[in-house]
């Protein structure tokens, strides 16, 4: 509710409430974040397609090659660029939807409320589910009793829940209130599932007790622990009804960082959530482009007419990630998706070793999925991904050189390029909005960190496609 304040000098002076103020600030800082993107597009847009326009524009020459002229380009080398700007276009969709999900919805909410009324949320039975294989039992303890810890705090007062944890490996946590430990069997076999796959499988075949009709399933990864406004979300979504599945945001830095590069890195995903990600969920209702799976919710009769067997050209293993795979299945038999407020923070990997080996392996997987299902956006995605490396002679001949091709082919990879790079940026000031003697100098090296990744990336899409696990 608001107040007014009267005096002498300011008669009926409007006061805001706590959540007016909370409301100002985000879309404050949300009309800051948008002014930022569009810094970043007409810098980029500059370096690789306005400057031509101006009437002093002397093209410029890589430095310390003297075999190629500075105003006609060698033919070899010119061939090489165009290329590699016509690859680059490939990612013009997933920098088209990020752009439109940071510009079109709010991107610094404050508090998630709860939409409908507690008799409606009172129907519901939540499962939370973790599936992991039980190789750190000591960190799969620590992410239980925390994430019980929210549960049993959170103000929404979920009636009917259950923190489930489906593992290859005995962990050895005691059976207690809304807590289960579930080992898959080694003899379980399902037809062409494999690893995660197998252990979803297994809990669609073999379901632990019912806790109620309205029945839905919170999919976490092993290191992904709960909010208070994730709860909300999943609760809105649920009663919200009209979607049998649902994706939300996953952060890196609120449960601590081990290690700063990998945790930059990471924070360019916060981005593709709370754009491409959301932006497809909300306008189409459909995963055209992605789906991720640290946090998704499912409807357990939906998921078990899917269900995670193999269903295409392709075996269902660690190579190839389960939620991918469901998620392409789900969209194709016609059910619906939707986003949801709120987040669960996960952690970076400790090492860039340990990075580069899960990224080769969400490359392949990606691949694999997108050549089996065979549809337009999917191998837009295919040869996007395969292709990657070739977008560094864009990258750096572009902003580096300002070296040009054709306008209009120049102003797209120049709108490319600054989507992607912002989405590094981006994600340290979401990640970091109360921390400025962090969030300034990383903000400050997230560009650099863009280049090192772009780098970094092309190498992994390589060695992905000559090195099978």
């Amino acid at each position: 509710m608001t107040r007014r304040r009267s005096s002498f000098l300011l008669p009926n002076t409007h006061v805001p409430s706590v959540a007016e103020a909370a409301d100002i600030s985000s879309y404050a800082k949300h009309a800051g974040h948008v002014l930022l993107l569009l810094f970043f597009v007409y810098v980029f847009e500059d370096r690789f397609s306005l400057n031509v326009l101006r009437e002093d524009y002397v093209p410029l020459s890589p430095p310390e090659d003297d075999e190629i002229p500075s105003e006609g380009l060698g033919p070899i080398f010119k061939i090489v660029l165009y290329f590699s700007r016509l690859a680059t276009l490939l990612l013009l969709p997933q920098a088209a939807f990020d752009f439109a999900g940071l510009v079109m919805f709010n991107a610094f909410k404050r508090r998630v409320p709860l939409r409908h009324s507690t008799l409606e949320s009172d129907t519901l039975a939540i499962t939370f589910r973790i599936v992991t294989r039980g190789s750190d039992p000591e960190k799969i303890r620590e992410v239980v009793r925390r994430n019980l810890e929210v549960l049993s705090n959170s103000p929404a007062q979920v009636q009917a829940y259950r923190l489930e944890v489906i593992t290859e490996q005995p962990i050895g946590i005691e059976k207690y209130g809304n807590f289960l430990e579930r080992v898959v069997p080694q003899e379980y076999r399902t037809g062409g599932a494999t690893g995660k796959a197998r252990a979803l499988q297994y809990c669609l075949e073999e379901p632990s007790e019912s806790l109620g009709r309205n029945e839905w399933v919170v999919h976490l990864d092993e290191s992904a622990v709960l909010s208070e406004d994730a709860i909300m979300g999943v609760l809105n979504f649920a009663c919200k009804g009209g979607a049998q599945f649902g994706s939300g945001l996953t952060t890196y830095t609120q449960d601590g960082i081990t290690n700063w590069l990998t945790a930059i890195i990471d924070s360019a995903q916060i981005a593709e959530d709370l754009g491409q990600t959301r932006f497809q969920l909300k306008m189409f209702h459909k995963p055209l482009l992605a789906w991720q799976g640290a946090f998704y919710v499912t409807s357990v009769p939906t998921e078990r007419q899917v269900g995670y067997r193999r269903r295409s050209s392709i075996i269902i293993d660690d190579r190839v990630d389960a939620e991918q795979h469901f998620a392409a299945i789900s969209s194709r038999l016609g059910y619906g998706f939707d986003w949801i407020d709120g987040e669960v923070h996960a952690r970076s990997e400790s090492s860039l070793a340990e990075h580069i080996f899960n990224r080769k392996r969400r490359l392949q997987a990606a691949s694999a999925i997108s050549a089996a299902h065979n549809t337009p956006y999917s191998i837009v995605q295919h040869w996007a991904a395969r292709l990657l490396p070739l977008t560094l002679p864009s990258l750096m001949f572009g902003l580096l050189w300002s070296v040009p091709t054709l306008f209009i082919l120049d102003l797209v990879c120049g709108f490319i390029f600054a989507v992607r790079a912002y989405a590094y940026t981006f994600g340290v000031l979401r990640s970091f909005p109360g921390e400025p003697a962090v969030m300034v100098p990383m903000a400050f090296a997230s560009p650099f960190v863009f280049l090192l990744d772009s780098i970094l990336e092309s190498a992994v899409t390589l060695l992905a496609m000559v090195h099978k696990d």
